[in-house]
């Protein structure tokens, strides 16, 4: 009996290289590839892997293209700031040197802002209606021909024309790059690469000034403008000279969930608020600009020291912006951050004013510092948040309006409190702690009637 079954066993058993083996061999080594004839195997990958386009639009190969895409736009935004700052001491020497009178010298300085202001609005038209790369092509190549024209501006005039042709250039810069990195970044880690972002703009405050002065001093007032002109046109080769590749949207290959990516239109509440906070800061930072430096001279303070708090303010900004200090998480909520930032902002102007000598200055320039860089980041994230792609070119030409507007309106005021009341008293710095003052409670209010319309609570970003 029991070889009668060991006989039918041996007959009927399968070889070990047949079927059930190779179903062993494959089964175990599948994941791998191995054990796969070759027919199979390219139609294994082709199921894993979907196409061949997929494996180039890995989740890592996409981080780091948009990496580099982020980083291409903050040269962007370092030289369009340089070329702001290196006006800053000289623009005013040098159209004395031209000619001009001190009312047209005034009006030539004022030109810039003038037109960057309205430059701002329309800009924001332009991105949106033609995308962020060619608005920015044309304001970097445009920008590079009005530092040209500085060059060779031999007469009040022409120093105009050039000055009021510079800001309307200049004014797509700054939008076009920060929608461009809000476009590239999640909402996950925005405030961080915002901040990150920003960091090139206290950077470009320090250098700026201080480069100018350094230059014009050795070669003329000519000069600065001259190397700023020949660095906007590097800056506009690099990035024009970037693969198409590189700037394809970020939607084709991204990485956060469908719900995020679908369109919708601009939650005005928060607008409104950013729009309220930057005003506030700005005018702070105009009465800062426009008082401190006859403020400390009043005080006997020597000139370089008015030099040396400027950039003790924009190295603790920058410091803080590409700090985490940015994203604490006692800081997610967007008002919470935005109270926090202004609030230290008011306790810098209050300090400058309360304290009137060096160490109040110190005091109040590191305050002043710390809440520039917790704010503005903050300020340019909540924009991104409240607006999809169609809409955020505008949104940010209208910011920053608002922020010229603010500057404008803070220099102004400082100037005529200091002519009714002389430069000893610190009535300017206090008219910026009330204006910190109003827009706390506003900014609140808007926040919370946005989230009730919305039935949202406060999201943290």
């Amino acid at each position: 009996m029991g070889g009668a079954r060991a006989r039918h066993y041996r007959r009927n058993r399968k070889p070990a290289s047949s079927c059930s083996g190779r179903a062993l061999v494959r089964s175990d080594l599948r994941p791998y590839g191995l054990g796969i004839p070759k027919s199979e195997h390219l139609s294994h990958v082709h199921k894993s892997v979907g196409n061949t386009d997929s494996v180039y639009n890995s989740p890592a190969r996409t981080r780091t293209r948009s990496n580099l895409k982020i980083l291409v736009a903050r040269l962007v935004i370092a030289v369009a700031f340089l070329d702001l700052f290196v006006q800053f001491p000289i623009i005013a020497p040098f159209a004395r040197e031209v000619g001009a009178t001190p009312a047209l010298a005034g009006l030539i300085v004022a030109a810039y802002s003038l037109t960057n202001l309205f430059g701002n609005v329309v800009a924001g038209v332009f991105l949106d209606r033609w995308g962020r790369i060619l608005p920015l092509q044309a304001g970097m190549l445009l920008t590079s021909v009005a530092l040209f024209g500085y060059v060779v501006a031999d007469s009040p005039m022409q120093l105009l024309l050039a000055r009021a042709f510079h800001g309307l250039s200049a004014a797509i810069l700054a939008p076009g790059a920060f929608a461009l990195i809000g476009d590239l970044s999640s909402s996950a880690n925005r405030v961080r690469v915002m901040g990150r972002s920003s960091a090139s703009i206290a950077l470009a405050a320090v250098v700026g000034p201080m480069s100018a002065g350094l230059i014009s001093s050795a070669a003329g007032y000519r000069a600065p403008f001259l190397l700023t002109a020949t660095l906007m046109l590097l800056v506009f080769l690099v990035f024009s000279l970037s693969p198409k590749s590189t700037w394809q949207a970020r939607s084709d290959n991204a990485i956060d969930s469908p719900k995020e990516q679908e369109p919708r239109r601009a939650n005005y509440a928060l607008l409104i608020m950013s729009y309220a906070a930057a005003l506030a800061m700005t005018v702070g930072t105009g009465a800062l600009v426009a008082f401190l430096p006859p403020w400390l001279l009043a005080q006997d303070q020597q000139e370089y020291l008015i030099g040396m708090l400027f950039a003790l303010f924009s190295a603790v900004g920058m410091g803080v912006m590409a700090s985490p200090l940015v994203s604490l998480p006692m800081l997610k909520g967007r008002w919470i951050s935005l109270a926090a930032g202004l609030s230290l902002i008011g306790l810098g102007l209050g300090a400058l004013g309360a304290i009137p000598n060096m160490l109040g200055s110190i005091i109040g320039m590191t305050l002043f510092g710390c809440g520039f860089g917790l704010t503005y980041p903050r300020l340019i994230s909540i924009v991104v948040d409240a607006t999809s792609e169609a809409y955020r070119g505008r949104a940010l030409g209208v910011f920053y309006a608002v922020y010229s507007l603010g500057v404008a309106i803070g220099s102004l005021s400082s100037g005529l409190l200091e002519v009714g009341l002389g430069s000893s008293s610190p009535a300017p710095f206090f008219m910026g702690v009330l204006m910190i003052a109003l827009a706390l409670p506003f900014t609140y209010v808007v926040d919370s009637i946005g989230r009730k319309r919305t039935g949202a609570k406060e999201v943290p970003n």
